[in-house]
């Protein structure tokens, strides 16, 4: 993508004098530890072997980015606003991403865990090899997100929406599905014996059945 020559050395920590966001810039095996980037604005950066801890994200806009075998821990990511990024091999944990925005995003590699996905849109996102591990993930959008093949295990999907998603051989396994939106796009997706209770009343509701109790 032509990004400036700013690639750092192996292990050293990032500071912003050198190493904040800015559009076309390549860093590589950075540690960001307790920083504030809250509300950048950047296109075409790369990110390469990183760490993030205790870091704030809030707010930041991102155009064609590539973050690659990066770390997030603990930090802020809410309301980010990421349009055709990658997160590949990549791993987010214990982080806020409440009410962020992923448009047509692509994640390979990634695993999301014991994380605030609440509210966040994956509108047209691409996922390969995800995983979702004990996530809070209410009333998020993956309307038209491509699921097929990843997994969601212990997350709260509830008011989740699915509308025009592909979930062949999806996995759910010890998910909330209750109240979730789009509940036709399930065919082909694998969900566990115990998670069909939340979600016999969406598909119900989706048919047009009504449920009634007995008397």
């Amino acid at each position: 993508m032509g990004a400036a020559d700013k690639v750092a050395p192996m292990s050293r920590s990032a500071n912003l004098a050198e190493h904040d966001f800015e559009d076309d810039v390549a860093y590589r095996a950075l540690d960001y530890t307790g920083l504030d980037l809250t509300g950048r604005t950047v296109e075409s950066m790369e990110i390469d072997q990183c760490r993030f801890t205790d870091t704030r994200l809030a707010a930041v806009t991102m155009v064609k980015s590539l973050f690659t075998e990066t770390v997030f821990d603990n930090c802020d990511l809410a309301n980010i606003n990421a349009r055709v990024t990658s997160l590949v091999d990549s791993t987010v944990t214990n982080s806020r991403l409440t009410g962020s925005k992923w448009a047509e995003c692509v994640f390979r590699g990634t695993t999301f865990k014991e994380c605030r996905l609440d509210l966040t849109s994956f509108r047209f996102a691409t996922f390969k090899q995800t995983v979702f591990r004990s996530c809070n993930l209410r009333e998020a959008d993956f309307h038209n997100a491509d699921l097929r093949r990843i997994r969601f295990e212990s997350c709260d999907l509830q008011g989740a929406q699915f509308t025009d998603a592909q979930l062949a051989e999806a996995k759910f396994i010890d998910c909330n599905l209750l109240g979730i939106g789009g509940v036709t796009s399930f065919r082909g997706a694998v969900v566990d014996s115990d998670d069909l209770g939340s979600l016999a009343y969406s598909l119900a509701a989706a048919l047009g059945i009504r449920i009634s109790s007995r008397g």
